[in-house]
């Protein structure tokens, strides 16, 4: 069930820009600090060349500290037969993290998702992982000896910390996917239950309740959208109060999905 429901969700639908290290802040506010020379006047021609390449030189390492790669995205350790790495920009483009990883020996790519809250610091797997060359059906992460492991999840109540803990002998080839908070209007690339502890609806009954009292207790919580999906044809409507919600699902940050039906279903409340 969960698969085509995945399947239903599927069908509908900062640049952080150079910065200063503080290496360069450093060196940047020790030239502005540096005094002028005093003039020498037995050397006043050899002195006005010198003068002359200063403004060329001050604007070299201005321009290097100015384009100077920005704080890392990621804090790599090497840990015995272990890789740790904790993500401290978890917004960064991948291609920042897989260079960096590169650059650290670390032979995975990288990149992070947009999650609902209880998969936050979780692996995922959105149906395009690459495992490593024969693996077989099972992806790199999943069970064994030597498994690359989230350093999460994080708990909706409780210090989140981004990261991953990769064996040394991973592939190149392999692809791992990390969730992430999403940004305000990012449509969940992994989402759970919204009965799930950490969503939404955690404890508060709703499965078998009409689609007019779920929608009223959608507006009491400040929900600002709700998708209603024909659970047999899974199409969206504009389904009457009457109907039943069967299910619910984090779909963004200001929206939510619910899968409804003309009777009542067998499910029940999670909590």
């Amino acid at each position: 069930m969960t698969t085509d429901l995945d399947r239903i969700v599927s069908r509908l639908a900062r640049d952080p820009g150079p910065g200063l290290t503080p290496g360069a802040r450093e060196l940047l506010d020790e030239i502005t600090r540096m005094p002028a020379a005093m003039p020498v006047p037995a050397a006043r021609i050899r002195r006005r060349k010198t003068m002359a390449l200063v403004p060329a030189v001050f604007a070299v390492v201005l321009a290097w500290a100015l384009t100077a790669p920005a704080q890392a995205a990621l804090d790599i350790q090497r840990e015995g037969a272990f890789f740790t790495v904790v993500v401290k920009d978890m917004y960064a483009d991948p291609t920042v993290f897989n260079a960096e990883l590169r650059s650290a020996g670390v032979p995975i790519q990288f990149h992070t998702l947009p999650v609902s809250p209880s998969r936050v610091g979780s692996i995922i797997d959105d149906g395009t992982a690459t495992p490593p060359d024969a693996a077989g059906p099972e992806l790199p992460w999943s069970s064994g000896p030597g498994r690359i492991e989230p350093l999460g999840p994080c708990a909706a109540s409780e210090p989140c910390v981004l990261g991953i803990r990769i064996p040394v002998t991973a592939r190149v080839q392999t692809v791992i996917r990390l969730g992430r908070p999403a940004q305000p209007g990012e449509v969940y690339r992994s989402a759970a239950n919204l009965d799930m502890p950490g969503e939404l609806l955690h404890c508060v009954p709703f499965v078998n309740r009409t689609v007019s009292e779920v929608g009223s207790l959608m507006t009491v919580r400040g929900v600002r959208h709700v998708k209603w999906v024909d659970l047999k044809a899974g199409l969206e409507l504009d389904p009457p109060g009457s109907w039943f919600v069967h299910e619910g699902r984090a779909y963004s940050d200001d929206t939510v999905l619910f899968f409804v039906g003309a009777t009542r279903s067998a499910a029940t409340d999670a909590c």
